[in-house]
């Protein structure tokens, strides 16, 4: 969408809810914006390029400002290679009448991506694909996946779904797992182990497991399939076949997740190579139920600046503060036995004495103001939308 008057401008406002691409060429603008949330960057990455190619060869001049966003994923090189593409299609401009392409110092560049340590995911980025950043700015933006957590469940009419921690429930935890990993492997073979397994609700369903990830794992040690077999299915809720079917990833049981089980546990997405966050911390805060989760270093710090309150009074989270991921998979391990040893009864009890305060977080996760960050702030559709 090309915007050229205040007008327009307030018409964006008001009527575009899916548009990928602004172009605000009002007095004293002179930006291009560009979303890869939620669409290829094979389609708009180019589309980009050809429209700063376009200005280039009918001397319309280049943009002052660059903003490209992808806040659902960390992912730099998902395999094609995603940084480089966003360097070379993004931020170089084709000189006219040849096909030199050059970097144009002019132009005020900005990258802002859903790893909060996208600075040194970008160095060694860098490094490994000898790629030169030019004056690139790159900006971690944490709630991506919250906007599009949010806007999936009030799709599924769950946006008023909440907890019953005065239900009778049968579990201490529940442990849902769509793909496949390592450390969800470990995680669940541990379970089996100890036997916590019989504390909790859990499935398996192996989205997008390939033969690949299943020698991969059993390289890690898991071989043992006696204790656990992660090469087969195990069904809670959703089947994988139900779970692709567009928002249903952010669907929960009503039995099983808000009833019967009393905190959500498991393995955020990347927790050895990305501070990023994802829906599977989301939707406990959305739904006023209490998790425990093992992500990267310092995850609950993140979640404390981002203004969440944490649950001294269940959990000790002297683990979160380990560095090396083996170690504190461990410490995490130790703090899932301590409490299970906790009679459901009691467990129950101690939650119900921060009921004022889950409820804050769950508002808190509801109303927190997205968009305070430039560009969404002034361009909302860059926001994920679905």
């Amino acid at each position: 969408m090309q915007i050229t008057t205040d007008e327009e401008y307030i018409s964006y406002l008001a009527k575009e809810k899916d548009t990928d691409m602004v172009v605000d060429l009002r007095p004293g603008k002179n930006i291009v914006l560009c979303t890869l949330d939620g669409n290829s960057y094979n389609h708009w990455l180019p589309r980009l390029a050809a429209f700063i190619k376009d200005r280039v060869d009918n001397d319309h001049g280049l943009p002052d400002k660059i903003y490209i966003t992808y806040t659902t994923e960390p992912f730099l090189d998902m395999g094609d290679k995603v940084f480089s593409q966003i360097v070379e299609k993004g931020f170089y401009v084709t000189e006219k009448n040849s096909n030199v392409s050059y970097y144009d110092e002019n132009i005020e560049c900005t990258f802002i991506n859903g790893d909060l340590a996208i600075v040194d995911s970008v160095t060694k980025y860098l490094s490994v694909n000898n790629l030169s950043i030019g004056n690139i700015k790159t900006i971690g933006y944490p709630l991506g996946l919250l906007s599009r957590t949010r806007n999936r469940l009030t799709e599924l009419n769950a946006n008023n779904k909440i907890a019953d921690y005065n239900s009778n429930p049968t579990k201490h935890f529940i442990c849902l797992n769509a793909v496949a990993c390592r450390y969800r492997a470990e995680l669940v073979t541990w379970l089996h182990q100890t036997g916590i397994i019989d504390k909790c609700h859990w499935s398996w369903l192996r989205r997008k497991t390939t033969k690949e990830w299943d020698e991969h794992l059993e390289e890690c040690g898991f071989s043992d399939t006696e204790i656990f077999d992660f090469r087969k299915t195990t069904v809670l809720d959703i089947s994988l076949d139900e779970l692709e079917i567009h928002t249903n990833q952010d669907t929960v049981s009503d039995f099983y997740y808000l009833t019967d089980s009393l905190i959500d546990i498991g393995v955020e997405t990347v927790p050895d190579a990305h501070q990023f966050i994802t829906e599977k911390t989301w939707k406990p805060y959305l739904h006023g139920k209490i998790s425990l989760f093992l992500n990267c270093q310092s995850y609950y710090s993140i979640l404390k600046n981002l203004g969440f309150e944490l649950y001294d009074e269940i959990f000790d989270y002297s683990f979160d503060t380990i560095i090396d991921i083996h170690e504190r998979q461990t410490a995490y391990y130790a703090e899932l036995k301590r409490i299970s040893d906790i009679s459901i009864e009691e467990l129950q009890m101690k939650i119900s004495t921060i009921e004022d305060k889950i409820l804050r977080n769950r508002n808190h996760a509801w109303n927190c103001d997205l968009g305070t960050l430039f560009p969404f702030k002034d361009y909302p559709t860059l926001l994920p939308q679905e």
